[in-house]
């Protein structure tokens, strides 16, 4: 990229048909334009007497890289962009002029309106409500404050003035009759679509996408409406940092605001021959510069993402997640998911004869595997504790206090406890605040897998009052994070006795039965179902935190109501099929977002014995997703066929009435004999 502004472009190899306030717009050949970004600037449809260093190029990056995004991600979607190459045969000093801040696309009519969409109230919406209680003449709810989020997002156009004349912003049907009502609708529909997909594609990298400007042209030869000029750049979009977001004052910005701002405070709002300082110059550069390493520097520079920009957003994810776990951000580390972590732990202890890991046979498949495994290579054995629910917490005591001095009484030792904080199945909450107690007491280290804890359970007090002594816990399950992120909690008293960290896949077996394997079916087995390596989602807290704050009405709330439809959703199953919810309410291990269902089924109504439970309750598990669209857990567990289903955020009574009818019409297929 350059180093000095460039204000004026002309070209000796092509000729100049247009100019805008930053774009200057070039004919390659009748189907075909060069659109060349400057680094002038405007603000209020003036243009500043200089400009902003690299500004054209990263416009011109940013566009070429939300084109690919947005195609990726609304079906259908035609755009006039072609390649950031140079046309052929341009003159070596064109080339050079050009370089990194232009574009050839297609040549296209363009409809004369600007399509805004606004996600917020700010800006001159922001205005025009104080004053009318609209926006663009459409009614807004009363009540609401600065920077607020709108229910949904409005559509807003504007005229698309002539250079040198300004904007007018328009109602909706006045759109309509400017352009008709066929392109009319088909803009706000597809200007609709894109800004939701920008909106979230920004969210999952601590971006909100307040507002934004798209301009559409069309295809002669089909008559199709196509995504055209700049698109959700800097320049044409308000971008505010989510980690700082807060109602009722101005925002942070990313985007030009910082000038619009400046010249306010000034009192030089839309006048003309206006010189920017150097340090507004240098700040609204770093500000652009900013947002496009944030929205696309890990495709576009992974060397500069992962060396210097990685780091700093991992900062502020472990910053971010510390709080809900009461911890120091200096005692979480991320991993990329629960099993990876019990493997770190585990794999990090120097284990003597006699050590013996106490753990209950309710733990996870891949927890116990990795038990299985250090105890062939390491002077380790293992003692289980057998539970079945619905068991009282205080007999889950018991069982393990019994346990630990059975262990004693053989002359071993046991050196830690594994357990989880809400069991995967049954999906019930464990008394794992207990059990950590008893295992102080008795000294023993405790490993809580917390797969299904943070997001789903209050872990506030776990670092200053249950003080486990390790804690893992998914980030993907329930805080609404991309899949590959989990949380390691290690306290500072522990942390020295981690030296590497190796995972152990799915496919271990134990050596009775990997003799039995071919060697080659082993090996590919191994490898088949590992975890993942990108660890760009461990950047993602931030965004995922501040959207359940925004939308869902933060933890507390997710928690309540996810609990409460839990609650009475599992009733109304149980109400459907017949049946029963596992335990009473009043239970404690009801306390969590899972509830779980009894199937009208009997191992007597399918006439086999117990021994075919778990195949029938995978064929009614995998027809789910096959013919039904969904996906609900079964399990054959204590001689009976359950389900396991979850209370989430966008679940309603209606999702669990419909998943009811749908169960009972699967037992009725089996029962008929369609799972043999």
């Amino acid at each position: 990229m350059a180093t000095a502004s460039v204000t004026s472009v002309d070209l000796t190899g092509l000729k100049k048909i247009g100019q805008g306030k930053v774009r200057d717009v070039f004919e390659v050949d009748d189907k075909t334009l060069l659109f060349v970004a400057s680094d002038r600037v405007s603000a209020f449809d003036v243009v500043m007497k200089n400009g902003i260093p690299d500004k054209g190029a990263i416009l011109t990056h940013a566009s070429a890289h939300w084109f690919k995004v947005l195609t990726d991600r609304v079906p259908g979607l035609k755009t006039h962009f072609i390649t950031l190459d140079p046309p052929a045969g341009l003159p070596a000093a064109d080339a050079a002029l050009i370089k990194n801040r232009a574009m050839q696309v297609r040549r296209l009519k363009v409809i004369p309106l600007e399509a805004i969409v606004r996600g917020y109230l700010t800006g001159s919406a922001w205005n025009e409500y104080k004053s009318k209680g609209t926006v663009h003449g459409i009614p807004v709810p009363a009540g609401m404050q600065q920077s607020q989020a709108f229910a949904t997002p409005l559509y807003t156009p504007s005229t698309k003035a002539e250079q040198g004349e300004h904007d007018e912003n328009i109602h909706p049907d006045e759109a309509v009759k400017l352009v008709g009502a066929k392109y009319a609708h088909r803009v706000e529909e597809l200007a609709l679509q894109l800004y939701a997909a920008a909106r979230d594609y920004a969210a999952e990298r601590g971006i909100i996408l307040a507002d934004t400007k798209f301009e559409f042209g069309v295809d002669p030869d089909t008559d199709e409406v196509v995504l055209v000029d700049e698109v959700l750049t800097p320049d044409s979009s308000r971008y505010w940092p989510a980690a700082g977001y807060a109602v009722g004052r101005d925002q942070e910005s990313f985007d030009k605001q910082f000038i619009r701002n400046w010249l306010i405070e000034q009192g030089l709002k839309g006048k003309e021959g206006v010189a920017l300082p150097e340090d507004v110059c240098k700040a609204t550069a770093e500000k652009y510069k900013d947002v496009f390493v944030k929205l696309d520097e890990s495709e576009a520079r992974p060397d500069t993402f992962m060396r210097y920009t990685y780091p700093k957003l991992l900062r502020e994810s472990k910053a971010a997640i510390a709080p809900l776990l009461g911890a120091d951000p200096g005692e979480v580390v991320f991993v990329q998911n629960a099993t990876t972590g019990v493997n770190t732990v585990l794999r990090n202890m120097k284990f003597q004869a006699g050590d013996v890991i106490v753990y209950f046979n309710t733990i996870y498949g891949a927890c116990f595997k990795t038990i299985q495994s250090l105890s062939e290579d390491r002077p380790l054995s293992s003692h289980a504790i057998e539970i079945a629910y619905p068991i009282d917490d205080d007999e889950i005591l018991q069982r393990f206090r019994c346990a630990v001095e059975e262990v004693r009484m053989k002359r071993k030792t046991p050196v830690l406890a594994m357990f989880d904080s809400v069991l995967t199945s049954p999906g019930v909450r464990f008394p794992f605040e207990r059990l950590v107690k008893v295992c102080k007491n008795l000294e023993i280290l405790s490993l809580v897998d917390g797969a299904h804890g943070v997001g789903h359970i209050d872990l506030t007090h776990l670092g200053d009052e249950v003080r486990p002594d390790f804690f893992i816990s998914n980030c993907y399950k329930w805080l609404m994070v991309p899949r590959g992120c989990a949380v390691l909690y290690v306290p500072f008293r522990n942390q020295a006795m981690f030296s590497s960290t190796v995972p152990t896949s799915w496919g271990y077996e134990i050596e009775e039965i990997r003799n039995k394997m071919n060697a080659r079916d082993y090996f590919s087995k191994l490898f088949d179902k590992i975890s993942t390596t990108d660890n760009t989602p461990y950047c993602c807290i931030p965004a995922a935190l501040e959207f359940r704050a925004r939308v869902c009405g933060g933890e507390t709330n997710i928690r309540e109501y996810c609990e409460k439809i839990a609650r009475q959703g599992g009733n109304v199953m149980a109400e459907i099929l017949g049946t029963e919810v596992l335990g009473p309410s009043s239970a404690s291990f009801r306390q969590c977002c899972f509830v779980n269902v009894r199937l009208p089924l009997t191992l007597a109504d399918l006439n086999v014995e117990a021994s075919a439970g778990r195949e029938i309750a995978k064929w009614i598990q995998e027809l789910t997703p096959a013919e039904y669209e969904t996906y609900i857990p079964i399990k054959f567990y204590a001689g009976g066929f359950w389900c396991r289903i979850s209370g989430q955020a966008y679940l309603t009574l209606e999702d669990f009435e419909w998943a009811a009818e749908t169960l009972l019409l699967i037992c009725k297929r089996a029962k008929a004999g369609e799972w043999k």
